[in-house]
């Protein structure tokens, strides 16, 4: 089942394991900006990214926020606040934040409940996939809407999605009804290989098509479209006016304040200009467009919800899920297991309805990539501590991929302001 694993590129980082550690505060004369800068700067220069949008909320209170390199070379243009990036993953805190502001949909719903007739529905392990399932990546184990058939176990069936290899805006034919297509074809795998499906909820298997269809799900519920709703629900309230999927600017090359995208396969290559990524009907895994202007306001909602018009959805978003911790915990694999083949987990975690999180003292976090983009939030409400990073570019591809680059820029913050997550020296790796 893992077979084509390498062609995916996820919308997301790996799962941060390790704990926070009481290391002191780096010791330096220079001010946290000085440090954070210098560091930034020695990446651009070793040609790790094209451009970088930096924001920082310190534990005084204090706002940090930097633009680096070009939001487009040829032109030599710089970001600003108010340029856009495309977010990648970063889209599924939306989606499940919208989904928390709703009461159409519970998450105990079976999915069946909100799919229109005639759908195939899919049952491993002889159980119905949940809602809250789509939302913590139990439910579906496959990240896009492709599967198998007994008859022809070497060739995937795929429903809107190319993997032919390029993967140049491989989502832009995954329409709403091509997810509908895919879930009743994924009902026959799961009869056909019930050994490879164990019960919702026990496992762990990262999912961009479960992500986005409940993005359509919520579309379906509320009317419109799922970009419609999320608007209604959280960009509005939360004064996120810039933030956006749909860009009709992109079809005459008039987007002002759009960054270009850039990609490369290793680091002495040079930058290839890329197409950014459309997702229309897995828009909730990964389609949004935002800049640090909004983002601020995202993140400040975050790390103050009692500030925030939508304080019982983001409070909401926050909340662990015992349940689904404790199924999945009970299935921890043994010495001699591998996840992917025995159908267990590589170790414990704490679920939470609309984010991943290091164990306590938690920091919750959700980063993104596209195909030529990449971002990063990561936040400690303990230590009101908070960062988004936003880039244009990537290097390497899939599990190729060379670094996430905002991820390090992020855990290099942390480090920087005395709250180290894991003990490497993420500072010196994006410099370096």
């Amino acid at each position: 089942m893992t077979r084509y694993a390498r062609y995916i590129i996820p919308l997301m980082v790996p799962i941060l394991a390790a704990l926070f550690l009481n290391l002191p505060a780096i010791n330096s004369s220079a001010s946290f900006e000085e440090r954070i800068s210098k560091a930034i700067e020695s990446g651009l220069a070793n040609k790790k990214f094209v451009g970088l949008s930096v924001l920082v909320i310190q534990q005084d209170g204090s706002l940090f926020k930097k633009h680096f390199g070009y939001r487009d070379i040829e032109k030599k243009l710089v970001a600003d606040d108010s340029t856009l990036y495309e977010l990648g993953s970063i889209t599924k805190a939306f989606a499940k934040l919208a989904l928390a502001s709703q009461n159409e949909i519970q998450m105990d719903d079976p999915m069946s409940k909100h799919l229109p007739q005639g759908i195939r529905i899919p049952k491993p392990g002889g159980e119905e996939i949940t809602i809250s399932q789509l939302v913590t990546h139990t439910g579906i184990k496959f990240s896009v809407p492709c599967t198998i058939r007994l008859s022809d176990p070497e060739n995937l069936i795929c429903y809107g999605v190319d993997l032919s290899g390029s993967l140049v805006d491989p989502y832009q034919n995954t329409t709403r009804e091509k997810l509908y297509d895919f879930i009743s074809e994924f009902s026959y795998t799961v009869e056909e290989f019930p050994q490879l499906f164990p019960k919702p909820g026990t496992f762990y298997s990262y999912s961009n098509v479960g992500v986005g269809l409940l993005g359509e799900l919520l579309a379906k519920a509320h009317g419109g479209s799922f970009e419609s709703f999320l608007t209604r629900s959280v960009l509005d309230p939360l004064g996120m006016e810039n933030s956006k999927i749909a860009m009709p600017c992109e079809n005459d090359d008039s987007c002002e304040n759009f960054v270009q995208v850039y990609h490369k396969e290793t680091p002495s290559e040079e930058w290839t200009l890329r197409t950014p990524w459309h997702l229309p009907g897995m828009s909730a895994a990964g389609g949004l467009r935002s800049n640090l202007k909004d983002m601020e306001r995202f993140l400040l909602a975050q790390l103050k919800p009692e500030n925030s018009p939508i304080r019982s959805a983001v409070e909401q978003s926050q909340s662990p899920l015992p349940t689904i911790t404790q199924q999945h915990n009970r299935n921890i694999c043994d010495k001699d297991q591998t996840p992917a083949v025995d159908n267990c987990n590589a170790s414990k975690k704490t679920y939470y309805y609309g984010w991943e999180a290091t164990p306590p003292p938690t920091v919750f976090y959700q980063g993104g990539a596209t195909a030529a983009s990449q971002a990063m939030i990561m936040f400690s409400k303990d230590r009101s501590i908070g960062v988004v990073v936003l880039s244009n570019s990537t290097v390497g591809k899939g599990e190729a991929s060379l670094y996430h680059y905002p991820n390090d820029v992020a855990l290099c913050v942390f480090q920087l302001l005395g709250q180290p997550i894991t003990e490497t020296d993420f500072c010196e790796k994006i410099a370096n």
